[in-house]
């Protein structure tokens, strides 16, 4: 699994999450903050991770994939977390693909996440 820093994925990955998960309906934002490994949030600081689509340019899933960089999260902790959720929501295993496509993995790897 990759062990790059989160920091490290690039924009086109962190566009495709937040296309992703930044709505109201399931899987969301909010639904990968409760499979992440040994995270817990606080109320308080989801409702802070809500209030960020009041923001130009902001948006919850951007704002807690900066909160996890800041954690020192991998790229392959966070995709192991929404592979998780993959098994429970099949529209997400194609962002799983392609968030492994993103950061140079190869076929036979995405083909081997699910």
């Amino acid at each position: 699994m990759e062990q790059k820093p989160l920091s490290e994925l690039p924009d086109e990955a962190k566009l495709l999450l937040k296309q992703t998960l930044d709505r109201r309906e399931k899987p969301n934002w909010q639904t990968l903050i409760k499979v992440l490994p040994g995270i817990a949030y606080s109320k308080y600081q989801i409702e802070k991770f809500h209030l960020a689509i009041l923001k130009p340019d902001k948006s919850p899933t951007t704002e807690l994939l900066n909160d996890l960089s800041k954690k020192g999260k991998t790229i392959g902790e966070l995709i192991q977390s929404i592979n998780a959720l993959g098994h429970q929501f099949q529209e997400l295993q194609p962002l799983v693909y392609e968030l492994h496509r993103n950061i140079g993995g190869n076929d036979k790897m995405c083909k081997n996440i699910y």
